[in-house]
């Protein structure tokens, strides 16, 4: 309602009469009258729907990790059509309640760092450049790597492991190593290219752009490769998601379509806006055939696994980031998250589920065990929706799982 109020609000008439000196009112047409115009109506991309399906897998997701506090946003990744974007907490406009506390949109202000979802960087980058294919090896270290002034570790042990390996096992090592091939000013460029620290231009107001460390640092540089010391929005995280997704071209994501006079009349229109090509169309292809490995429940230590849907090739990343308290990186708290997209070949829509602190007694904190079923529960109910045909056949033992 900020950034289209001007439209929105309409505008006042009134009516200046001329009188004569006793004070009558001199005849019609000595004086000026000026009509009012109704406010135009603005069309949305958001499909209601689809933002019901979020809105409440949303709210499921929170209430069983007792968390209150997270996003989703779900794009069409051809137009940059925003289909349906939440945040929690949120307030009633109408009521406005709450609102000191509950104002911040999570999916365009929130500021978090990405854990493993930013991995696609790197991996785009060197598959972009020819660096590297799919299926190059990278060594890591068995789990434990020094560099000058410090070290990065991986959660468990990898010996060498395959560039898409590298993602659906979610290597810290492997994705700073791949990092090291693009080298630092490259992988930067191309960070920014997918979006990273600009805004992306949706028509909110309060947008955070994100910032990193200084990359020169070399300790800095290690974390930015797998998600830290980099800050993003959910909304950066769809859309560069979404740029793998369309074949490589970054769109800006459009929440109004036109403007609509009361008789439907359109006023203005607001077309799909390109924004610049980030990666090649084949390097796009080989991404996805990468993130549908990381998806496949068939696979071998994947960890987005709960994401899979049946019937379908999804595609997709884990994110798991301790959370920055005080100085300091806590141990057992977290902001997870998944982004991912489907059919893999042809996707009709680009998801990506944000939990900030998310607690359990009953499992382990992660992207794939918090993030990924709340994915898999609200692509699934999408591809219903919009109907979509399936890809692949529904296994009798996924579909025994499923239940």
């Amino acid at each position: 309602e900020r950034e289209l109020g001007s439209h929105l609000r309409g505008r006042d008439g009134y009516q200046i009469t001329r009188k004569d000196q006793s004070g009558l009112v001199l005849l019609p047409g000595r004086g000026i009258l000026k009509p009012p115009r109704s406010g135009f109506d603005a069309r949305l991309a958001i499909d209601l729907n689809i933002q019901a399906f979020v809105e409440e897998e949303l709210d499921t997701g929170l209430r069983e990790f007792n968390s209150r506090c997270g996003a989703v946003v779900m794009i069409e990744p051809r137009s940059g059509d925003v289909l349906a974007i939440a945040s929690r907490p949120h307030f009633d406009l109408n009521l406005r309640r709450n609102m000191s506390e509950s104002s911040m949109h999570y999916a365009v202000q929130g500021l978090y760092e990405p854990g493993s979802t930013l991995k696609l960087v790197s991996a785009a980058a060197a598959l972009d450049l020819g660096l590297m294919s799919t299926k190059t090896q990278t060594f890591c270290h068995n789990g434990y790597m020094r560099i000058p002034g410090g070290y990065v570790k991986d959660y468990k042990a990898f010996k060498s492991i395959t560039l898409e390996e590298v993602l659906a096992k979610s290597s810290n090592i492997g994705a700073y190593k791949i990092g090291l091939r693009v080298g630092t000013e490259r992988y930067m460029d191309y960070l920014r290219r997918f979006g990273f620290t600009r805004k992306t231009g949706v028509t909110l107001s309060g947008e955070e752009k994100g910032w990193t460390a200084d990359p020169s640092n070399g300790i800095n540089f290690s974390r930015i490769t797998y998600g830290y010391g980099v800050v993003v929005t959910p909304l950066q995280i769809a859309c560069a998601y979404a740029a793998i997704a369309n074949g490589g071209v970054r769109m800006k994501p459009r929440l109004v379509k036109s403007l609509l006079a009361n008789d439907g009349t359109v006023v203005q229109e607001f077309p799909s806006e390109r924004v610049e090509r980030v990666v090649s169309e084949a390097t796009a292809r080989r991404m996805r055939m990468a993130l549908e490995t990381v998806v496949n429940p068939l696979g071998k230590g994947n960890t987005g696994k709960r994401a899979a849907v049946p019937g379908y090739l999804v595609c997709g990343k884990t994110g798991t980031a301790r959370l920055y308290r005080d100085g300091a990186y806590l141990t057992d708290r977290y902001a997870v998250s998944f982004a991912g997209f489907m059919p893999r070949d042809d996707p009709a829509f680009v998801c990506v589920v944000v939990i900030h602190d998310p607690l359990s007694e009953e499992i382990q904190i992660g992207g794939g065990s918090v993030a990924a079923p709340v994915f898999q529960r609200i692509a699934a109910r999408t591809a219903a929706y919009l109907n979509l045909d399936p890809t692949e056949p529904v296994e009798e033992t996924l579909a025994s799982a499923a239940n």
